[in-house]
């Protein structure tokens, strides 16, 4: 029974991990439409701001996608190993 609650918590944490990745790429990417079709200034991102806002959305979901597999396939080993 602890195995399962610290597993879905450690779920929970990664999907999450992923959801905020997710988010934050969408929001980028609505906002570069927004750009190009109504010729607005709102992502005035340059030098390092401008490599923080590609690279952060991208790790977050790429964490959030491997810790998120490597949790449920050590789930599954531990419940056929009980078993």
């Amino acid at each position: 029974m602890a195995q399962k609650s610290a597993s879905s918590k450690l779920k929970s944490i990664f999907n999450t991990t992923f959801m905020l990745g997710f988010i934050l790429l969408f929001i980028k990417l609505t906002l570069l439409v927004i750009n190009h079709f109504f010729r607005l200034d709102l992502l005035a991102f340059t030098g390092i701001a401008n490599v923080l806002s590609n690279i952060i959305p991208i790790t977050l979901m790429v964490i959030g996608g491997i810790g998120w597999e490597m949790n449920t396939d050590n789930y599954e080993r531990l419940k056929n190993y009980h078993d």
